[in-house]
């Protein structure tokens, strides 16, 4: 991830610090434009309208409302509604003459007047210039004339209405023509509307603007866009309510035409007609950003020479400096202390460029200390570490969640699993008895007034199903905790010294019979002598009695006895031997036709497989009577075409003899006790012939292991080469 710079932070805070009034100022600016615009367009609809209203109310309205009211007024006009006085007046005659000159006269002043008509109260009509007759009709019935009474003394302004003779549009102007009191009838005149109609839409509001007028009925009588809109309302021809319904002088927008339109309408106190101005929002819009555009330009590119400015100063007064302070800190970084930075021209850096080389001065001195300091703790590190990872005790430590942070490789001699790949994992993972794992469980929990070391002895079936005697020293460790952080556990294998215990018992044992034999052997042995040659001379002497069966039987129990007390000189620990250099091999080649007659008797053979060996210190006799108590055992314990197998070879510093038969095996319990003076497990053995061979060995410096399976036992002796 790319880190920040100084430079681009500062040229991003300045921007944003210009950008925010920018957009904010922009924002304002766009707001105080666009109401000034508004208010502009208001104030020049506002300048339309009244210019309407003046062309409706001087050029349209007020003349039309003189001529009515002076014709209503004028005494030729009433003498005129008397001569009529029913009649429907369908040509001239000089009889009324200089009444119709008057008509002319006021048709000459008013130009826009498109003809004058009276109608009296007794329902005579008379018009201008048309002369218009109709079978019954009666003007009294005519909306013009009920309206006109309705405001008497007043012009009436009537709706717009188009001449089906020449196609103009036309209003109707009415008023009562009264004297003394008394109406004498309605004289009308029509006001022709095409001019005031060209001038309205003539009028221009920007390029899209335009006027359109709707008299007090909400008709409308001038659109400059839509001549198909005349003399409907807006909600026949489905524009907004809003036309009818927006105050005056305010401006609103609307959908006009698929548009966005606004509207400013103004309704006009004499006359009730309701002018509108028209212009598309679009424009405004338009005018707003040709103001804007040029503020905001001349803006914006302030603010980019300002960063630009920003950049190049601080590119030569800050970034410098600070490189050169980075420079620095980089070189140290990567080991040269030695490194400094040069003074700066400015105060400020110049202070921070001092600091920084004491800084590396003091930690040059403080490096090359600590330096000191660190060789000396990486070799006792080192040495520290050599130990543990070579120490034959398994050392275990155990954190608060059970989990082995540290067991060293030593562990790996009991385990298939690679050490490293027990790290992490529950300490249960070890497979260690159930004792040792609930002590543990048992001092995670332990109170630190209650600290005590415990120390465990128990077996151990390591993953190649070898069995080990472990002894466990367990320790809890205390840090800021009341109960221990973790465990440490230093665990050794005791299985040689429980083997040398059990060896040591069996010495003692045959070191103890030893004395005993060698104590009694001279005592018993002579009385035997003298017995057996007695019952030698009396069996001699006496050859037919009846009692030489007897003295054979008595013999033989005195050979045996004294067979025993052989054996039992056998056992004497301190028994004189005499070892001479010899080879194993030539041993055992000079009685194998001893053994092999012993085996074929029963049906069975011995098997001799004899590897290079050197030469050993050895005493023959002893050898030809450990060889033949092994190889008889074998014998004894196997059935009938069974074979005792004799090998030999070297091993390292030792040679090898092993003795294995096709036997049963023996079983564990029994094991345990092997070569123990008197225990056996045959019908007619005294317990000696193992005891002895493990005395013989015991003399010769060699020591003896056992292997047995259901498919037989095998006996090793090991002779150490120069003992």
């Amino acid at each position: 991830m790319k880190k920040k710079t100084l430079r681009g932070e500062l040229l991003i805070w300045t921007f944003i610090a210009g950008i925010v009034p920018f957009i904010v100022g922009s924002l304002y600016i766009e707001k105080t434009v666009s109401k000034q615009v508004r208010e502009d367009f208001g104030a020049y609809a506002q300048s339309v309208v009244s210019k309407v209203h003046t062309r409706i109310n001087e050029g349209a309205i007020k003349p039309a409302y003189e001529a009515v009211t002076l014709l209503a007024v004028d005494e030729n006009t009433a003498k005129l509604a008397d001569s009529i006085g029913n009649q429907q007046i369908d040509n001239l005659n000089n009889k009324n003459n200089d009444i119709y000159d008057g008509f002319i006269k006021y048709t000459n002043i008013f130009s826009q007047i498109k003809g004058l008509a009276i109608g009296t109260e007794q329902g005579g009509y008379f018009e201008y210039p048309d002369y218009f007759t109709q079978l019954g009709y009666d003007p009294r019935t005519r909306p013009w004339y009920q309206a006109a009474l309705q405001k008497r003394g007043k012009a009436l302004l009537t709706d717009p209405y188009i001449m089906h003779t020449t196609g103009e549009m036309v209003v109707a102007v009415a008023h009562t023509v009264e004297r003394q009191g008394r109406t004498l009838g309605v004289v009308v005149t029509g006001w022709n509307l095409m001019e005031f109609q060209r001038e309205i839409e003539e009028l221009k509001i920007g390029l899209s603007g335009y006027v359109m007028v709707l008299n007090e009925n909400n008709k409308i009588i001038v659109s400059p866009r839509h001549k198909e809109w005349l003399m409907h309302t807006p909600e026949e021809v489905g524009l907004p309510v809003e036309i009818l319904s927006t105050e005056n002088g305010k401006i609103h927008q609307v959908n006009l035409e698929g548009k966005k339109q606004l509207i400013c309408i103004d309704t006009s106190e004499e006359s009730g007609w309701r002018v509108v101005a028209v212009m598309e929002e679009e424009e405004l819009h338009k005018k707003v950003s040709a103001i804007l555009f040029p503020v905001l330009l001349t803006y914006f590119a302030t603010l980019v020479s300002i960063l630009g400015f920003i950049f190049v100063v601080t590119q030569r007064y800050v970034v410098g400096p600070i490189r050169s302070l980075q420079g620095g800190a980089a070189a140290i970084a990567d080991g040269d202390l030695t490194a400094r930075v040069k003074n700066q021209e400015h105060e400020e850096f110049g202070i921070l460029a001092t600091a920084f080389n004491h800084m590396a001065g003091a930690l040059q001195d403080s490096f090359a200390k600590i330096q000191e300091q660190n060789v000396m703790l990486y070799k006792r590190e080192k040495e520290f570490q050599t130990l543990v990872e070579n120490a034959q005790d398994i050392i275990l430590r155990i954190d608060r969640q059970g989990r082995i942070t540290y067991i060293n490789p030593v562990f790996s001699l009991y385990s298939s699993h690679p050490v490293e790949a027990l790290f992490g994992q529950n300490f249960k993972a070890l497979g260690m008895p159930e004792l040792f794992q609930n002590k543990v469980e048992a001092m995670l929990q332990m109170d630190k007034s209650g600290f005590q070391e415990q120390v465990l002895e128990f077996g151990f079936t390591a993953q190649k199903g070898c069995v080990y005697w472990l002894q466990a020293h367990i320790i809890p460790e205390f840090y800021d905790r009341q109960q221990p952080d973790t465990i440490l556990s230093v665990i050794r294998n005791i299985t040689q010294q429980r083997e040398m215990e059990k060896q040591i018992a069996r010495l003692d044992k045959l070191s103890l019979v030893g004395e005993m034999a060698a104590g009694l052997a001279h005592e018993v042995r002579n009385p035997m002598t003298t017995v057996r040659g007695f019952l030698q001379m009396l069996a001699r002497k006496h050859p037919d009695s009846p009692n030489i069966a007897y003295y054979d039987i008595m013999i033989a129990e005195l050979d045996r006895t004294d067979a025993i007390i052989k054996e039992y000189l056998s056992l004497a620990k301190n028994k004189a031997i005499h070892r001479a250099p010899a080879n194993l091999n030539d041993i055992i080649r000079a009685i194998a036709p001893l053994m092999q007659a012993d085996a074929t008797i029963h049906n069975k053979e011995v098997r001799l497989q004899l590897g290079e060996i050197p030469d050993l210190l050895l005493d023959k006799q002893e050898i030809h009577q450990l060889l033949l108590n092994m190889v008889r055992n074998g014998l004894e314990a196997m059935p009938e075409k069974g074979a005792v197998c004799i090998k030999t070879y070297r091993e390292e510093m030792e040679v090898v003899l092993s003795v294995a038969d096709q036997g049963t095996g023996i079983k564990k319990e029994v094991l345990e006790h092997l070569g123990i003076p008197f225990h056996t497990t045959k019908d007619n053995g005294i317990g000696l012939g193992l005891a002895v061979c493990y005395s013989i060995a015991a003399r010769h410096h060699a020591r003896i292991h056992v292997e047995s399976t259901s498919q037989g036992t095998s006996f090793f002796i090991c002779f150490p080469i120069g003992a």
